[in-house]
């Protein structure tokens, strides 16, 4: 993939194309490709997706202008698929969580400022959100 003159491998493209251009974005038929590979052979609600990117239009893709910046990729595998758990990060305002259909969604919170979930998975999920520093 050539974006901005610099070459970036299929690897390192994390999240769909977003308002800060990076070098590390692909498109949403390219994530629409990814996750449902991904998810193939999984029983609706026995999947756990960790996406960098959220589903869009859920209350953990929102920034802080109120856009929602996520992945219509992930939301329609989501609403497809309806795996039980869906851990985001991506969206560093929008820590928290939100149900799309019977799924849970956790936007873990910038990792980089010390924020993470704690996630106890058994008969009913619970979501702890903690910081490090």
């Amino acid at each position: 993939m050539r974006k901005q003159g610099r070459c970036v491998p299929d690897r390192f493209r994390w999240f769909p194309h977003g308002p800060f251009k990076t070098v590390f974005e692909y498109s949403e038929q390219e994530a629409a490709k990814l996750v449902e590979a991904a998810g193939r052979g999984y029983q609706i609600g026995k999947l756990i997706l960790v996406s960098h990117c959220p589903p869009r239009n859920t209350e953990v893709d929102r920034v802080s202008g109120g856009e929602h910046i996520g992945s219509t990729a992930v939301r329609a595998f989501v609403e497809k698929r309806q795996p039980a758990l869906v851990v985001s990060g991506h969206v560093h305002e929008a820590q928290g969580t939100d149900m799309l259909g019977p799924t849970i969604l956790v936007n873990t919170g910038p990792a980089q400022r010390g924020h993470y979930a704690h996630i106890t998975l058994g008969d009913d999920i619970t979501v702890k959100f903690a910081r490090l520093f």
